[in-house]
């Protein structure tokens, strides 16, 4: 027989004072002082929680000791959830009893109502509708009468069994330590606390049923009676309704106004079910939101203890499974418009069918004898009215079913807005929460409860022989696979093999190649991990909870199994990338493969263990085994990678890197499962789950990038190749212009291999910037939760501002991460804006569709929109939507459009060239009596390079108001002209039939059209023709022109012909007397001197 509390009083306080008040300070003892506990320090020293984690920590306590105090330790924990259960019961109880008083008080002198009198006012304001105002009264109590006996069967099902927690008393075992004792006392008398206020509760709770029974009684009692009073009101059949109701014509009628009854009956239960979602999602949204709130004050006021964090857990479960029930509440509203939506359908046709069987009616009533018509024609008619008011009511719900799915839809979103801000407050407050006691408290226990849950798996073995048959089904689809793979995999070894050398050089071969040999690689390495699927389908439907267990955690294990395998086999199989893409020597693959294969093994069985425990049910004895599991893995992780990846012991798996490097790659891949390790060892549980999550992912993003980066660059290098070679042909090539010279064609030759060099960086600068940002991306996506400066930033606000959506203005705000954010897309958008063109450029050279011109335009089109839409985008993130901008824009576009007129129609000339494409990039055109080739274009000019190497920039406006010729707009030919002057008395038919033999000889002339030969006219000293012939490309133009030339000279001195040099006759008027003589060759006399 226990001892009453008050005999072990004394010995409780001594406890109590002795584990949990702390030593005073020194100073206040030798003052004199005697400081008063507060009230966080006296709560804290009289919970038995806080006294067992003070005796578990303590050297003296023996391993019984501890082991007793950890099951007296879940025994409080259980206790004190329990006490808060019961309170919130208790509260729940009372608020109910004085509810139902009030109900009561008023429902007690209700009677039914009085349908009699308004049966009567609606058959004299409008007796056609009385039949249906009978049906809408019969269906509206039947509801009612059906929601109470509903409600009566849950009461009567109700029990007030007592928990689990109280029918067993906490009685430690004899022989045990005074301090384990004490404690147990102490439990015991909160044991007892807890039992009179499940006492409280139970007479609480059983008087509130009995007065909500009481209540639902007297409805139903109500309920009954109005349905009796209206089966008085309803009409009985008269003698003509029964002679006509087995008629055919009748009978087809009733059975569709009972389909539509049905109808009726079942959207009423449906606009009832969803009302019903509506308001249990309601109230479960609010239950949740005082929880959380409570919570977030208990965490704030008293920090984060272990009881809290397993009723964090606990709620961030609660929360889980109820996303799952949203998102079915969701389906079901969505489901209710769509089958209204038929029912829309149904209705049509029913109206339709409606006005046939009246013609039915009129046709049939025509046949009887005139005397029976009268009775027959109102019975049909009260038949077709009944009908005709089904199918009114069943419209005039349209609007109810609506509302109700919508209200729900609505409920559901805000309850999953709820749902998912309330996951995420409850991680941030989980990674900083402990969940278990120390590691070296509890860890023989740990290690000893592993191998008690492990040990039920060889009892349930045998039972396996007789639920096998059960998983067959499922177990066929793998274990068929398996089957096609173990014959396929000779093959699949054999290809990898013939593929393996093909991936070096990495190039666009080499990529294809490499993406081949990862598809290979996957499907040989899914042969064990289909197994694994067999065995679990085979064991997940057995008896017991060890074998289903099992049964999960092999399935976990097959992809995860699959997923090592596959990077083992591309890596190192065979020699593996490693060896032929990368030239890793064979000798330090081999040693790689081997490694890899052991981490591959000993992580799956370490990864089936840890699952396995997982997926066991709680178990109270047991303590945290999934702790001791994870630790294990951890520690597996941090001894592997420390050695693996060892800067000094293994420097020729990184031959690459410098010495710091490999030093700071060992750091980063060791610190996260140390980390892991050293909080499973303290206690935080979640918290090292979390960073193993997130450290796997990374490196599956690691891997997959790299992986990524390196074969995306070698198909994009390799097609660079090819254009770098097109444009060098291009350059050697270029005969638009005059010929060059040695020095002049080599200075060509080297502007287009630095522009190619350009290009290549540019582009080998978007690839490795997208690999860095896309695994920068992922490693943020993974570890931003676990990285409480992160989730600080989104809560730093700077500014505010108002947006209207729809009706309503919405307060938002622009916070430190938005801005942080908004600088990373600026970064972004100047890295594509710079370089983007290159990439676009590249994918653009691999169609024959589009010339030159049409390419340089998208490239620049894309440009210019990028910038646009990616400026607006941020601005939009910074506070300043479009709709504030497009005022700002209006009005610096009309301030530009005096300021800066000039530079804005150059701008938009530029776009108007660029979209009308009058001149193109590598045309030939006359602009203002410059000739030259289009280089490129500008903003606000463009640039045009003439034959002589210079660059002539001619702003864009000139070209669209002024007269261009463009050479090449729309054909390349071009017409060559060369005047001919021959001398008199030459055989003009000779001449002629020469200049067309030397034009016919040449291969650039073209066939068609014929070249021609023009008389021009009878000049001063010679006869003038015109040799007119095309060429098919401008570029070969001036060459051939010089090649005419050269080959008609030498065809007129084979011929005879002279080419006459110009002539003139002088006639002389008066010539001095000298002059004559000496044009005569007299001499002349001397001259008398004077």
């Amino acid at each position: 027989m226990r001892s009453p509390w008050y005999q072990t009083a004394p010995l409780l306080l001594f406890s109590i004072l002795l584990l949990g008040v702390p030593a005073l300070p020194s100073t206040a003892a030798e003052n004199g002082n005697n400081p008063q506990p507060t009230a966080s320090t006296t709560a804290e020293g009289s919970d038995p929680i806080s006294l067992i984690d003070r005796a578990l920590q303590s050297d003296a306590a023996s391993n019984r000791a501890k082991d007793l105090l950890l099951k007296l330790r879940d025994r409080a924990i259980a206790l004190q959830k329990l006490e808060m259960d019961l309170q919130l019961r208790q509260q729940i109880a009372e608020q109910s009893i004085a509810a139902s008083r009030e109900q009561w008080a008023t429902l007690r002198h209700t009677s039914t109502p009085n349908l009699t009198q308004q049966y009567r006012e609606v058959v004299q304001k409008q007796p056609e509708a009385a039949a249906e105002w009978l049906q809408r009264t019969e269906e509206k109590w039947l509801n009612e009468k059906s929601r109470w006996e509903n409600e009566i069967a849950a009461l009567e099902r109700q029990t007030n069994d007592p928990p689990a927690e109280l029918t067993r008393p906490i009685d430690p075992p004899p022989g045990t330590a005074q301090a384990v004792q004490t404690i147990a006392q102490l439990l015991q008398l909160r044991w007892e606390k807890a039992q009179q206020l499940w006492q409280t509760v139970q007479k609480l709770e059983t008087q509130a049923r009995s007065l909500r029974l009481q209540i639902v009684e007297k409805q139903l009692e109500i309920a009954t009676a109005a349905l009796a009073e209206i089966d008085r009101l309803r009409p009985k059949s008269s003698e003509a309704q029964a002679r006509w109701q087995n008629d055919p014509l009748w009978q087809q009628i009733a059975e569709r106004n009972d389909a539509l009854k049905a109808i009726l009956t079942q959207i009423n239960q449906k606009i009832d079910a969803l009302k019903q979602s509506q308001e249990q999602t309601q109230k479960k949204l609010e239950a949740f939101q005082q929880q959380l709130k409570r919570l977030e004050t208990r965490a704030k006021t008293h920090g984060l203890t272990p009881l809290l964090g397993f009723q964090l857990i606990e709620l961030r479960n609660a929360l889980t499974e109820w996303r799952n029930e949203l998102a079915q509440m969701a389906r079901t509203a969505n489901d209710a418009l769509n089958e209204w939506q038929q029912i829309e359908i149904e209705l049509v046709q029913a109206q339709q069918r409606h006005t046939t069987f009246a013609q039915a009616v009129e046709a049939r009533i025509a046949q009887l004898p005139p005397e029976e018509q009268n009775a027959a024609r109102q019975a049909f008619q009260r038949l077709l009215e009944a009908r005709q008011a089904t199918l009114a009511r069943i419209a005039a719900l349209r609007n109810t079913i609506t509302q109700t799915a919508s209200d729900l839809e609505a409920t559901t979103a805000a309850a999953d807005r709820f749902s998912q801000e309330a996951l995420a407050t409850l991680q941030g407050f989980l990674l900083w929460a402990k969940s278990a006691l120390p590691w070296w408290s509890v860890a023989q226990n740990e290690l000893g409860a592993i191998v008690t849950l492990t040990l039920p798996l060889l009892k349930e073995l045998p039972k396996l022989a007789s639920s096998w048959q059960d998983g067959l089904f499922a177990a066929a689809i793998p274990f068929v696979l398996w089957l096609v793979w173990w014959f396929s995999l000779r093959s699949l070894k054999r290809q990898c093999t013939q593929i393996l050398p093909k991936t070096f050089p990495r190039n666009a071969s080499g990529s294809r190649a490499t993406v081949a040999l990862l598809l290979l690689s996957a499907l040989q390495a899914a042969g064990f991990p289909l197994f694994l699927l067999f065995l679990a389908q085979l064991v997940r439907h057995a008896p017991g909870t060890s074998l289903p267990a099992l049964g999960e955690a092999l399935t976990q294990t097959a992809f995860l199994w699959w997923n090592l395998h596959f990077w083992r086999i591309v890596l190192t199989d065979h020699g593996g990338l490693l060896q032929y893409r990368y030239r890793i020597p064979e000798t330090n693959a081999l040693r790689i493969r081997r490694n890899l294969l052991l981490f591959v093994w000993v992580t799956a069985l370490i990864a089936t263990l840890v699952t396995y425990l997982y997926a066991l049910p709680p178990h109270e004895e047991s303590g945290t085994p999934l702790r001791s599991a994870l630790l294990i893995e951890t520690l597996w992780l941090t001894l592997f990678f420390a050695w693996f990846f060892h800067p000094t012991k293994r420097a020729d798996l990184f031959p690459r890197l410098p010495p710091f490097g490999r030093r700071m790659l060992w750091l980063v891949l060791l610190l996260p499962p140390l980390a892991s390790t050293l909080l499973l060892v303290i206690g935080y549980l979640y918290t090292a789950e979390a960073v193993l999550i997130a450290y796997w992912r990374s490196m599956w993003a690691l891997l997959s990038v790299a992986l990524g980066y390196d074969l995306v660059r070698g198909v994009l290098d390799d097609r660079w190749r090819t254009v770098a070679r097109r444009k060098m042909s291009e350059a050697r090539t270029d005969t638009t212009a005059e010929p060059l010279s040695a020095q002049e064609q080599q200075k060509r030759l080297a502007e287009t291999n630095q522009e190619i060099e350009n290009g290549s960086r540019q582009l080998q600068r978007i690839v490795r910037w997208s690999a860095w940002l896309t695994l920068g991306a992922l490693l943020l996506w993974f570890w931003a939760p676990l990285l409480p400066a992160l989730t600080q930033l989104d809560e730093w606000v700077l500014w505010r501002y108002q947006e209207v959506s729809g009706n309503e203005t919405l307060t938002l705000t622009v916070t430190v991460a938005d801005l942080l954010f908004t600088l990373v897309a600026l970064f972004v958008l100047t890295l594509l804006t710079r370089n983007a063109p290159t990439l676009l450029e590249l994918l653009l050279a691999q169609t024959r569709r589009l010339d030159d011109g049409a390419k340089y335009a998208i490239v620049t089109l894309f440009r210019y929109l990028l910038i646009t839409v990616g400026m607006v985008w941020i601005l939009s993130r910074l506070g300043m939507p479009w709709s504030k901008l497009q005022w700002l824009v209006a009005a610096l576009s009309v301030g530009l459009g005096f300021g800066l007129q000039e530079i804005v129609a150059n701008f938009v000339s530029g776009l108007i060239i660029l979209f009308e494409r009058p001149i193109r990039v590598g045309d030939i055109v006359t602009v203002e009596g410059i000739s030259g080739k289009v280089k490129r274009m500008t903003i606000r000019a463009t640039v045009i390079e003439t034959w002589d190497k210079q660059e002539v920039l001619i702003p864009n406006k000139a070209i669209i108001t002024g007269n261009v010729t463009n050479w090449t707009l729309s054909d390349l030919q071009s017409r060559i002209v060369i005047p001919v002057g021959v001398a008199y008395g030459s055989d003009l038919d000779k001449v002629r039939h020469v200049l067309l033999e030397v034009a016919h000889a040449h291969p650039n002339i073209l066939k068609d059209p014929e070249p021609s030969v023009a008389f021009i006219q009878y000049g001063a000293s010679s006869i003038d023709f015109e040799l007119r012939c095309f060429v098919a490309d401008i570029g070969v133009r001036v060459q051939t022109h010089t090649e005419l030339a050269l080959a008609i000279d030498k065809a007129f001195r084979e011929n005879g012909i002279e080419i006459p040099f110009p002539q003139r006759d002088l006639h002389l008027r008066s010539v001095a007397p000298e002059a004559l003589a000496a044009l005569r060759g007299i001499p002349s006399s001397p001259t008398a001197p004077s």
